[in-house]
């Protein structure tokens, strides 16, 4: 008797007493029968033992290979993931790093800012006060062309004090006398006064210049401007000779 196969119909697979080569008695047909049925009952209980054909073999083939296709293709998607995850992490790192960096460099830009600006407020704070000091030294050497030693002829009073060339300049010598030294001896304090405050413009503006030319020193040096310098004008050589 041949073995059924899974996807058959069980019943053509029934051995008929005609099938045999030989002579068969009722006994010998009623037990096949039952072996039949009994084997039928088996089969149908345990489907994994029945032989498979063709048709189930290539199911189970291509059922492998499409077990092995998924594999592969979780496989690959799980690297991809990781790769990608990879490179999430990078660029956040990255992206963080060039923040940090982008960061730094406007607070360093912004310091540099501030410290150009304090210094601009500088220079032109000298220059202001240059253009007060350089016209009163004009006047004053304007005035000592003046300052003839005839001015110089005021006597001094009881306490010592005379008039100054300049303070006798710039007054209106005609009065009375006492009333010329007078009127020069408080010419010649609101000159000192005048020349105080100027002095002190003066060292003002000299301490801002100072600040000013020692930032300018640092800064060339730290920013290399000299040598930036030197590549632009040799840069501007080699173009002329071409």
């Amino acid at each position: 008797m041949v073995a059924p196969r899974q996807d058959d119909n069980l019943e053509q697979y029934e051995v008929r007493h005609k099938d045999l080569d030989r002579e068969t008695s009722t006994e010998d047909i009623i037990f096949m029968r039952k072996f039949e049925s009994a084997w039928r009952k088996f089969l149908s209980a345990n489907p994994h033992l029945r032989p498979r054909g063709k048709k189930a073999a290539r199911m189970t083939v291509l059922e492998s290979q499409l077990t092995q296709i998924t594999t592969s293709k979780h496989l690959a998607g799980a690297e991809l993931r990781k790769q990608l995850d990879f490179f999430l992490e990078s660029r956040e790192a990255l992206e963080e790093t060039y923040a940090n960096e982008v960061e730094y460099a406007n607070n360093l830009q912004k310091v540099i800012h501030d410290r150009l600006e304090k210094q601009l407020d500088g220079v032109a704070m000298s220059d202001h006060l240059m253009q007060q000091t350089v016209p009163w030294e004009h006047f004053l050497d304007t005035v000592d062309v003046k300052a003839t030693p005839q001015y110089e002829a005021a006597s001094p009073d009881h306490q010592g004090l005379k008039p100054s060339a300049r303070a006798m300049a710039l007054i209106d010598p005609e009065g009375d006398a006492e009333d010329v030294r007078l009127r020069a001896l408080r010419m010649d304090h609101a000159l000192l006064s005048t020349e105080i405050q100027m002095l002190q413009k003066e060292s003002e503006r000299i301490d801002l210049t100072s600040d000013s030319l020692e930032f300018v020193g640092k800064f060339f040096t730290e920013n290399n401007i000299w040598g930036i310098l030197k590549k632009q004008q040799a840069g501007q050589e080699r173009r002329q000779q071409m």
